[in-house]
């Protein structure tokens, strides 16, 4: 009888531990699908994949393009408790058409590209935790390696972003997350780079968001863009979603996208 009864405490006390284990499982944080960057690194031995599908048209006065990225993969694996090693890689595929313009002497220049953009290696920092008016600040960087791409998508040389990424919580229905940084490519001017993007949980597991962002290139004009989506987080470690957007002075006529969120072990 006495066996019975510790069996059952034990097996009580573990289905407990379990339960418990299971309601500490950290937040499911993404960097998808909008532009922000977040402060939040994933936690410690976790593996974090966010990919997904993206489609945008852009139109100038003498051609339009059409890009898509069939796999926009980002991997995320934490290392420390405040830092995270990233892997970025693209499946791309771009085709311009040129304009027949009236009146205008112009070369048929239509083109067409695909395969793998350059890989970008990278880390994200967090440096200082929210508390109060102060936000949660994280600092992330790129490098991006030609030799990674396939021929017809490789750059005339190294690229390299990077970020200062802040966030606040304004209330348990709204939060904002901005980004300031830099984009640096060889043989191309350097641009500042800025994004807002405001949250609103509109339920336990749906949000909708809506961003501005754009850059500002040395000796060029600034682009500035917006986006708006939703996020579905279909289970704890399991995100779906969608979104779409267009260039308020820019050559972007719009974009529309989609994707997921999966993170292993943790």
């Amino acid at each position: 009888m006495m066996k019975k009864v510790l069996l059952g405490l034990a097996l009580s006390f573990s289905a407990f531990i379990a339960n418990a284990q299971e309601q500490e499982k950290p937040d499911l944080v993404t960097d998808r699908p909008d532009q922000t960057e977040s402060a939040t690194v994933v936690p410690v031995g976790a593996v974090q994949w966010e990919t997904g599908f993206q489609y945008e048209k852009l139109s100038s006065d003498f051609d339009e393009t059409e890009n898509t990225k069939f796999n926009t993969s980002l991997l995320r694996f934490g290392l420390l408790e405040n830092f995270e090693l990233r892997l970025i890689w693209n499946i791309e595929e771009s085709k311009m058409t040129s304009k027949n313009l009236p009146f205008a002497n112009t070369v048929n220049m239509d083109s067409k590209s695909s395969g793998f953009a350059p890989m970008g290696f990278g880390f994200k920092y967090t440096i200082a935790e929210e508390k109060g008016w102060r936000p949660k600040i994280g600092f992330l960087s790129h490098m991006y390696f030609p030799f990674t791409a396939s021929k017809e998508l490789k750059p005339e040389g190294t690229a390299m972003d990077t970020r200062l990424a802040f966030e606040h919580t304004l209330s348990d229905k709204f939060s904002l997350g901005y980004n300031f940084g830099t984009n640096w490519a060889t043989g191309e001017n350097l641009q500042y780079a800025y994004t807002a993007s405001l949250s609103y949980s509109i339920l336990d597991r749906l949000s909708v968001f809506g961003e501005v962002y754009g850059v500002l290139e040395e000796n060029g004009h600034p682009d500035h863009l917006f986006d708006a989506g939703f996020l579905f987080l279909i289970t704890d470690v399991f995100q779906w979603d969608i979104s779409g957007g267009s260039g308020i002075n820019s050559d972007q006529d719009y974009f529309i996208s989609t994707g997921f969120t999966v993170r292993l072990f943790k």
